[in-house]
C-alpha cells in the first residue's frame, strides 16, 4: 500500500486522472479522468 501512496497516486494526480486529498484520505475523479475511463471499464469487465 505504501508504494501506491508514494508512487502511483502522485502520478495519477500529475496526469489529472484523480484528485487526492491526502490528509482526508479522499480520492475523486480528476479533470482528465474521462481519458482513461474506457481502459478502466475494459479492465473491470475482464476482472469479472
Amino acid at each position: 500500500m505504501i508504494e501506491k501512496r508514494h508512487v502511483h497516486l502522485p502520478k495519477l494526480v500529475d496526469y489529472g486522472y484523480i484528485e487526492w486529498k491526502q490528509e482526508a484520505g479522499v480520492i475523486t475523479k480528476g479533470p482528465q479522468f474521462d481519458e482513461i475511463r474506457p481502459l478502466l471499464e475494459f479492465l473491470n469487465e475482464r476482472a469479472e
